[in-house]
């Protein structure tokens, strides 16, 4: 029984060298968003008044949300999204674009055109880094009184993904 304990003793004491010669990180890369956006169509939206249609896009302002990379350290990433519907017709288009790089040492590549989001996750954009107030705008298409009156609602899931 002794011997049993004594291999056991040094099977965790070469665990804990291996531990110190090879150290690894459990942190994770952070994403931050804020800020939102919301709009009202009403009569006075359609083209030629009454019996025309919307307009069919609507865009938000150019820095209507803030995108933040922390904790990131020199590690590259990617940004997917997925619109993630609470009650938003399907024929309805959302759209998002970044309109700046932002600030911090970092890099970030893609994602300056309009990016269809779509209840499938898709990747969007990619870098390196930490950034801070990257400028994000939203664009909703296809727009039409053929939908119908009521309020539509959905989301976009922003999800940072570590690729090395």
């Amino acid at each position: 029984m002794t011997a049993g304990l004594g291999g056991s003793r040094r099977v965790w004491l070469l665990g804990l060298v291996s531990l110190l010669f090879f150290p690894f990180s459990l942190t994770a890369i952070d994403i931050t968003i804020t800020g939102s956006w919301s709009f009202t169509l009403s009569s006075g939206n359609l083209q030629g008044g009454a019996g025309s249609d919307f307009t069919s896009e609507y865009e938000s302002a150019s820095n209507q949300v803030l995108l933040k990379i922390s904790k990131a350290g020199g590690n590259s990433w990617r940004i997917d999204v997925q619109r993630i519907d609470t009650s938003w017709p399907s024929s309805v288009a959302l759209y998002v674009r970044r309109t700046g790089a932002g600030t911090g040492k970092g890099t970030i590549n893609d994602g300056t055109t309009y990016h269809l989001v779509t209840t499938s996750t898709t990747t969007w954009m990619t870098g390196t880094g930490d950034k801070d107030q990257v400028p994000l705008q939203e664009k909703v298409g296809s727009l039409s009184v053929v939908i119908g009156e009521g309020t539509f609602s959905t989301a976009i899931r922003y999800t940072v993904v570590q690729t090395s």
